[in-house]
């Protein structure tokens, strides 16, 4: 009987350490070496993204005025001492806002940018430290490609960048940024609207693994097209508590079964290995 008892234990332990390594398996690799990491920061209704692998740096972004001294306290609490690509996706105050700060407080070696001008104080702030620093922006007309690590990272301007004169012209300017990793592709979309986001799926891409969505969530009647074209199985929306997504937004998301996070609830965080994705809250 002893002895029955024993085996069973054993088949038991046998059989829950299998399971174990099944779903180890299934858990994104996190080491520094081998991991690609995206945080999506709690700035409110802005954009402040922070990507980093094998010890680069990139941010997507740099939320408001205020948000400036945050993304530096997070750099410095990740012992980042310099960040090696800023992307600004256009010169809304949501957007742009923290970067003067940002480079007032760590060195950038890269600053990729829209090719137009704003006169908007934010905007203004931030390229008199870019002049006083002796930065020189690449300011993007065409396809531009870069490795990040051993990512391929791709910025797209828009085709062109005449406007009319409504106050929010250049959230159709968004340049938009793909990120390759191994199996996976990550998409950030800036404050892309309905011509935007059709100029850019007219380019004939390729299917993602996840989407920020564009525009803090705000609907559009081309959101359905970009879904079901990008065919993304992950999303994470830039809002408030304040201004939350619209509810179009997150029935659309649901309906194609898209998981979706909002900065509202908290800072996201996205890891990969390049063969899975793993998606955090908090």
């Amino acid at each position: 009987m002893r002895v029955f008892k024993r085996n069973r234990i054993c088949i038991l332990m046998i059989i829950l350490l299998s399971v174990s390594l099944l779903y180890g398996c299934q858990t994104v690799t996190t080491t520094v070496e081998s991991t690609l990491k995206i945080t999506f920061l709690r700035v409110g209704k802005a954009d402040a993204i922070i990507i980093e692998k094998d010890r680069q740096v990139m941010i997507i972004d740099a939320g408001e005025e205020d948000d400036g001294e945050e993304i530096v306290s997070f750099l410095h609490k990740d012992g980042v001492e310099k960040v090696d690509y800023l992307i600004i996706s256009h010169y809304d105050k949501d957007h742009i806002g923290g970067a003067d700060t940002l480079l007032e407080s760590i060195d950038v070696l890269q600053i990729i940018l829209p090719d137009y001008e704003s006169n908007s104080v934010e905007y203004l702030d931030f390229m008199n430290i870019v002049a006083e620093k002796s930065y020189t922006p690449l300011f993007l007309n065409e396809d531009y490609e870069f490795t990040f690590a051993n990512c391929t990272v791709t910025v797209n301007p828009p085709v062109s960048y005449e406007h009319d004169a409504s106050a929010d012209f250049d959230n159709n300017l968004s340049l938009i940024v793909s990120i390759e990793y191994g199996d996976q592709r990550f998409l950030f979309t800036g404050d892309a609207e309905k011509q935007r986001i059709n100029e850019w799926l007219n380019t004939d891409p390729e299917e993602y693994s996840f989407v920020k969505m564009p525009h803090h969530g705000i609907y559009n009647t081309a959101m359905k097209r970009l879904i079901e074209e990008t065919n993304v199985s992950y999303a994470v929306i830039c809002d408030s508590k304040k201004n939350p997504a619209d509810q179009q937004t997150l029935e659309l998301l649901d309906k194609y079964q898209v998981t979706v996070r909002e900065t509202k609830d908290g800072n996201v965080t996205v890891l990969s290995d390049g063969k899975r994705i793993e998606v955090s809250q908090k």
